[in-house]
């Protein structure tokens, strides 16, 4: 499966001699009652094992059925089941609401009076043109864990000294707690797709005119380095074309020596490659610089080099791997202030989202929970002339903010279907949460408010963190008309985002695509079927490029055999055009392919063999509200 490489030290942290000797005594035990029921005859055997056959299924049953009875931590999704499910994506059907129409942007401004002060910072609009930029998203980086944001024992020294001369953003949030989707709302400035499927998997190509294209066409020379991989999640077919000049991950960065694990490398390796990056830069040319750390990562393992004052457990070990990444942003700050360039660059670092630590019942690992401890992460703009003292900013904003407000300091206009504003706007607005994992859950926070919805189990969640920072007292039951208007707005907003991905270049271009083209695979389908595997957009199914008897395709879809894909076309388009065929390098046997549109069958293609030509096809569209592919075995056999 893709990205088992990298969960590997993950999964292997709880393969503990403790666990496994549990597990062998689970397994001894069942085997001795299996001997012992033996000799009871293979009548008695045979009624035990069906009695406890269909008592496990009820208890399954029953586990499934009581989702929308109480919380029941994800624990109603085993692994295997889970696991099973993860090629299709859950929608949640809220059939009381009506179809979002994506032309007209997400509204904008509070629900609830809040004595949460507006911090006025638009004087600092074009003080920064010309300037450098350099961008650390931190992984895994909660606030509340760094001296700047109030931790006693700082395990970001360096980091938190930043903020005496920075502009520091107090309440600052991630808006999903996936990396992924994450880099998609900081670089795109756009709320991601509220389903797990990541952006750069779902549509890798999407042209949302990104902030290193932006600053590119003004001259920049861009680079990222990270020390994670870009093969998990895609990353590499979602960053190329988009504005940056030097691509490097732990796969590319020369590393001899280094530690590794299947996450990444130390980060020493992404800082000799900036270095190197810095050295080469045109002294006529800006430079944007994106560095990605891949510690703290769980399993939080540490070079063996590298010190550990905290101690053993995971959340010593958490902080010591911020320790680390700390030590490489400090060695890259002091590398621009050598080289004279730091007085005129933007030091900014963000965490891409937080990291729990049991705060909340279950909430362990980041991607489960909407939590202040999953979210709010640090946030700062660092130039020591800009800002000889620091300058907070009080009021709530998110990764959306981040391009708008780098631009607006820069002096350069931002696109204008980017979701994000400027902070430097003074717009008071909401942020706005999703994650899918155990639970479906939507959110956002309002001022000095913070609503979570669980939109499988219809709970609500309110909590008010200027006298409740930690989430304990839930204040859904006694503020009703409050929630209802929260609950309405957060169903608004994941169906607004579902209607975006599901016709991007329709929704930069206003909303509507009729007279443009529309490349289906930057279209998020409503829904997938595949026998087995994943869609995978401008590769074939077996990960690699498209290719139908030895010509190659740049854009496409590849599927297996059996499957099929629904998308939503909403009378936009008026034509259907495209090519189907075999990969020479699938499996043996045959297939064929069927579009339909509204439910009826159009166009059918011959016999598709390994040597086949590709077969085109050009079908009307017109008014047409649904249009599907589907993909059949012949001779009974599974083909890709």
């Amino acid at each position: 499966a893709e990205g088992m490489g990298d969960l590997a030290d993950s999964a292997s942290t709880f393969m503990t001699l403790g666990n496994g000797g549990a597990l062998a005594v689970c397994i001894g035990i069942v085997v001795v009652c299996l001997a012992v029921l033996s000799r009871a005859g293979r009548r008695t055997l045979w009624v035990l094992t069906a009695t406890h056959a269909v008592g496990f299924i009820a208890v399954s049953a029953l586990a499934l059925t009581q989702t929308s009875e109480h919380a029941p931590l994800g624990l109603e999704r085993n692994a295997l089941w889970e696991a099973a499910l993860l090629p299709f994506p859950r929608e949640i059907v809220l059939e009381e609401v009506e179809r979002i129409d994506i032309s007209k942007p997400l509204p904008r401004g509070l629900i609830a009076e809040t004595d949460i002060p507006m911090d006025d910072v638009s004087d600092l609009a074009g003080v920064a043109e010309g300037m450098n930029v350099v961008l650390v998203v931190l992984e895994s980086t909660s606030a509340r864990y760094i001296g700047a944001y109030g931790a006693e024992d700082d395990p970001m020294p360096r980091v938190s000294a930043l903020a005496e001369r920075s502009l520091v953003f107090d309440n600052w949030y991630a808006p999903v707690p996936t990396s992924m989707k994450c880099m998609f709302s900081y670089l795109c400035a756009t709320y991601p797709y509220p389903d797990a499927a990541a952006e750069s998997v779902l549509a890798p190509r999407l042209p949302c005119h990104s902030l290193p294209e932006v600053l590119s066409d003004e001259g920049y020379r861009g680079g990222l380095v990270t020390t994670a991989r870009f093969a998990f999640n895609r990353k590499t077919q979602f960053l190329e074309d988009r504005g940056f000049e030097v691509l490097h991950d732990a796969d590319s960065l020369p590393a001899e020596g280094l530690f590794r694990n299947n996450w990444g490398v130390q980060e020493d390796a992404a800082l000799a490659e900036m270095q190197r990056f810095l050295d080469e830069q045109p002294s006529d040319r800006p430079f944007f610089l994106t560095y990605v750390p891949i510690f703290p990562h769980h399993p939080y393992d540490l070079p063996p080099d590298e010190p550990n004052r905290f101690g053993d457990d995971d959340f010593d070990r958490y902080r010591a791997a911020l320790g680390h990444t700390d030590r490489v942003v400090g060695a890259l700050y002091d590398r621009l202030a050598e080289t004279g360039k730091l007085a005129d660059t933007l030091f900014v670092v963000i965490g891409d989202h937080g990291e729990p630590f049991g705060q909340h019942v279950g909430n362990t690992m980041h991607g489960n929970a909407i939590y202040e401890e999953n979210l709010h992460v640090p946030a700062m703009v660092h130039n020591p002339v800009l800002f000889p003292a620091s300058r907070h900013v009080r009021q709530p904003a998110d990764h959306t903010a981040l391009a708008p407000t780098l631009v607006g300091m820069m002096g350069i206009e931002a696109p204008e279907r980017w979701q994000g504003i400027s902070v430097l706007d003074g717009t008071p607005d909401m942020v706005r949460f999703v994650v899918d994992s155990s639970f479906l859950l939507v959110g956002l926070r309002d001022g000095r408010y913070k609503y979570i919805y669980d939109l499988a189990n219809e709970r609500d969640e309110l909590y008010d963190l200027q006298t409740d920072p930690s989430e304990r007292h839930d204040l859904s039951d006694e503020l009703p008309e409050l929630v209802e208007r929260y609950r309405e707005h957060v169903i608004y907003h994941y169906h607004h985002q579902i209607g975006v991905f599901e016709d991007y270049e329709g929704y930069l271009e206003g909303g509507l695509a009729q007279d443009g083209v529309v490349h289906l695979e930057n279209v998020a389908p409503v829904h997938t079927d595949m026998g087995w595997g994943k869609l995978r957009p401008d590769l074939s199914a077996g990960m690699v490029p498209l290719s139908i008897a030895g010509v190659q395709y740049e854009d496409g879809l590849g599927t297996h055999a059996p499957g099929s894909v629904r998308y939503e076309l909403r009378g936009r388009y008026q034509w259907f055009d495209g090519a189907v065929g075999r990969d020479a390098r699938a499996m043996r046997g045959h297939a064929w392919a069927e579009i339909w549109v509204d439910g009826v069958r159009v166009w059918e293609s011959r016999l598709l063999t390994r040597s086949s030509r590709a077969q085109e096809f050009h079908i009307d569209v017109s008014n047409a509200q649904e249009l599907e592919l589907k993909r059949k075995i012949a001779l009974g056999r599974g083909v890709p």
